[in-house]
């Protein structure tokens, strides 16, 4: 499975299954630093980072404590979409 590239730094949380906000200031600095970000959710925890050369998100979803999949996506609402959709909504 991908995984958060080598050297990514953690950078504070992008988004939440809570309020089904995306914090579009987060984002930005996520796709111009090396950096990935929280997504919390319902039953699950995803690691968001840009890909700066397929320019898409991935997100990689954790529950328990155990990597599921990484799915990636051109926009973090699909990113929101399909991840909530398989493991749960607020």
């Amino acid at each position: 499975m991908i995984d958060i590239p080598e050297g990514y730094e953690e950078y504070s949380t992008v988004m939440s299954n809570f309020d089904g906000e995306i914090d579009t200031e987060i984002a930005e600095v996520l796709k111009k630093e090396n950096k990935y970000s929280q997504y919390a959710g319902w039953n699950f925890c995803g690691w968001i980072w840009w890909d700066k050369k397929t320019e898409e998100w991935y997100c990689k979803v954790m529950v328990y404590r155990s990597h599921r999949e990484t799915v990636k996506a051109k926009t973090l609402e699909e990113i929101m979409e399909i991840v909530s959709s398989n493991y749960g909504r607020a």
